[in-house]
C-alpha cells in the first residue's frame, strides 16, 4: 500500500503540476540568477556592477528600459522592481530565442539575446554555475512538495 502511494505522490509531482507552475521554473531560475549575482554583497538591493548594472538582480539601465521600465535609476534598487524585470527579461529572452532551456535563458540573461550561443566564454561559466545552483534549488522545491503532499495524504 505505501508503494502505491508513493508512486502517486511522485506522479503527483512530477506528473500533474500544480495551477499556475508552468512559472515556477522560470520564477526560480530567476531568483537564483538574481542571488548569485549578488553573492557576498552586504547590502545586496545596493549593488553595483563593473558596467553600471544596479540592484539586486543586477540589471543594467539600458536593459531594464528595453523591458518598459520608466522612472528614477534608484527604483532599480528595490528588490520587488528587480525582480519582476528580470522575469520579464528572462521572458524575453525565451521568446527571442525560442526555447526554455535553462542554460540557453542563463547565457541570454548574462550575455544578451545576441550573443552566440558558443560566444564570450565569461556567459558560458557563468550559465553553468547558475544552472548548478538552480538544479540544487530546483530538487529541494521538489522534496519540499513531496513532504508536503506526504503531510496532506498520511
Amino acid at each position: 500500500m505505501a508503494k502505491y502511494l508513493l508512486l502517486g505522490v511522485l506522479a503527483t509531482a512530477f506528473i500533474l503540476p500544480m495551477r499556475g507552475e508552468a512559472h515556477t521554473d522560470m520564477k526560480l531560475l530567476r531568483d537564483t540568477a538574481c542571488e548569485f549575482e549578488t553573492r557576498g554583497e552586504s547590502r545586496p538591493d545596493k549593488a553595483r556592477g563593473k558596467s553600471d548594472e544596479r540592484g539586486f538582480c543586477q540589471m543594467r539601465p539600458s536593459t531594464a528600459r528595453q523591458m518598459g521600465f520608466k522612472g528614477d535609476l534608484a527604483l532599480l534598487e528595490r528588490r520587488s522592481e528587480a525582480k519582476r524585470l528580470a522575469l520579464k527579461y528572462f521572458y524575453y529572452c525565451a521568446r527571442r530565442l525560442r526555447t526554455d532551456n535553462p542554460a540557453r535563458l542563463l547565457h541570454c540573461y548574462n550575455g544578451g539575446p545576441g550573443l552566440p550561443w558558443k560566444g564570450l566564454g565569461r556567459a558560458r561559466k557563468y550559465a553553468a554555475d547558475v544552472l548548478t545552483l538552480y538544479r540544487q534549488a530546483k530538487a529541494a522545491h521538489v522534496i519540499a512538495r513531496l513532504k508536503l503532499y506526504r503531510e496532506v495524504w498520511l
